[in-house]
């Protein structure tokens, strides 16, 4: 009987620990869908580098001086290029009074790793912006002062989505869908996003327009500056370029798109194809439609320090 209830005891254990790995049992990776979203390159100023408050202890002739202290960003890849981990990132500082803040040193940074199923976080690099030192009048107790910093880096959004397409509009008959316009709302993994597309029936051919809209919190531009000093114009702002564009297994189709240099306005824009379709299919059905755009993406980020004299006599 001792036995029968000892057998009885461990098989409903077994049972509750089975049951709880269930409960705990999480999606695995390859489950998620990382081409959503709308970030791309995000900076942050590591914690106290800077601190907020800085004191000048060390008298000059004319100004006060503080000791060095470092300066570190982090950089982190939150979209999905590059996929094959190549390019660089331009750092530039700005906002602050050169005669005043000294020792400052940035340039270009490698990309860190896009978003994948191996890294769903991203790949951060960190850049050590060299020991920096503050400066204050010896007129003046204390001082505000901004370190801003200006990312430029090329980007691409990938599109992939299904669409409709009827190559006879003049008959119904066998068709399984129908071409419509709809909005997409999740992102791609970039700043820039495709946040409509519209297909139209014509006889022979796909008729489409994709809208892109900047959803980041940045400026799209068409060019990096050479250096930091370089400064970018009107006509350098807001221009996107279609790269490629496939319907199904067809190769890159672009050419068959107007304007492939597309400008945005207030942060959107449109691109219109007219593609002839290939095959027999003379009633209506759904395929895959690919799309990529390529631009340069300018973005910044800004920290407050004071700088306070510290009277020691």
């Amino acid at each position: 009987m001792k036995s029968n209830l000892y057998i009885s005891t461990i098989f409903i254990i077994a049972i509750i620990t089975l049951a709880g790995c269930v409960n705990i049992q999480k999606p695995t990776t390859s489950d998620a869908n990382y081409f959503k979203g709308n970030k791309g390159i995000v900076l942050n100023f590591l914690p106290n580098m800077p601190p907020d408050t800085i004191y000048a202890t060390k008298s000059g002739s004319d100004l006060i001086e503080s000791d060095a202290f470092k300066v570190q960003i982090e950089v982190r890849n939150k979209g999905t290029y590059p996929i094959d981990g190549s390019g660089n990132i331009k750092v530039c500082a700005s906002g602050f009074d050169t005669n005043l803040v000294d020792g400052l040193s940035l340039g270009t940074v490698t990309f860190p790793d896009a978003v994948s199923m191996q890294n769903p976080n991203g790949g951060i690099e960190v850049i050590d912006a060299g020991d920096v030192t503050f400066r204050i009048p010896k007129t003046t107790d204390s001082y505000s002062t901004n370190i801003q910093l200006t990312t430029h880096y090329d980007y691409k959004t990938y599109y992939s989505g299904d669409i409709c397409v009827d190559p006879d509009p003049t008959t119904s008959e066998g068709d399984t869908c129908k071409p419509s316009a709809y909005k997409s709302a999740t992102g791609q993994g970039a700043p820039l996003s495709v946040t409509g597309i519209e297909t139209t029936p014509a006889a022979g051919n796909a008729i489409i327009k994709l809208t892109v809209e900047n959803k980041g919190n940045g400026r799209i531009t068409n060019k990096l500056p050479s250096d930091c000093s370089t400064q970018l114009d009107f006509n350098d702002y807001d221009m996107v370029k279609l790269e490629s564009l496939s319907i199904g297994t067809n190769s890159d189709v672009s050419e068959h798109c107007t304007p492939k240099e597309i400008r945005l306005s207030q942060g959107k824009g449109s691109v219109y194809c007219s593609i002839p379709l290939e095959g027999s299919q003379t009633t209506s059905f759904r395929t895959i439609l690919n799309a990529v755009f390529s631009y340069n993406y300018k973005q910044s980020i800004s920290k407050s320090v004071k700088v306070v004299m510290l009277k020691t006599g």
